[in-house]
């Protein structure tokens, strides 16, 4: 297993779950590229913040490194958000045991205990045990692509298309 993997949410008309893979080897390259796109006093990219002119130019940027992004999209009407997430979850560890990447880590949120129990439980019967953990993303740059990605991806249309060949996979539940 030679990388990590970095997620975050994003909602709109379904949940989106973008999972970003980077080989171990390039995770330093990467977080001091993206470090270097922030604007002064800014502490972390965030698509929701930015002008469309930036964020084409973000996505640009983006689509020029080293990062694997997969998506999982659930379109299923729960009426808890949080039965929707854990089903993002459980296929994220499907998707990550496929990849043969053994640590995810995902922007901390008032969810934290909760998707660790999750994961837990998904995780049990893998032929390799998945490690997780949760952190800020103003602490962890790694988990900007996943924003950028979910938000892009979300949007649709042009902004989708700007993800291009940065998309690794979509996996799509309860179509």
């Amino acid at each position: 297993m030679s990388a990590r993997s970095y997620a975050d949410e994003s909602y709109r008309h379904s949940y989106l779950l973008a999972i970003a893979v980077i080989d171990f080897s390039q995770e330093a390259q990467v977080r001091k590229e993206l470090r270097r796109l922030c604007l002064p006093g800014q502490y972390r990219l965030h698509m929701k913040n930015e002008r469309d002119s930036r964020r084409r130019a973000l996505l640009a940027e983006l689509s020029r490194m080293p990062v694997s992004v997969h998506m999982v999209e659930n379109r299923k009407p729960h009426r808890f958000r949080r039965i929707t997430r854990d089903e993002c979850l459980g296929e994220a560890v499907r998707i990550l045991a496929e990849l043969q990447v053994g640590e995810l880590i995902l922007e901390s949120c008032g969810q934290d205990p909760v998707d660790r129990r999750v994961l837990a439980r998904e995780s049990m019967g893998q032929e390799s045990s998945l490690k997780y953990s949760h952190t800020s993303p103003a602490l962890e740059p790694l988990l900007w692509p996943s924003d950028l990605a979910a938000w892009a991806f979300g949007k649709g249309g042009y902004w989708r298309n700007q993800l291009g060949n940065l998309i690794g996979s979509v996996t799509r539940l309860g179509v």
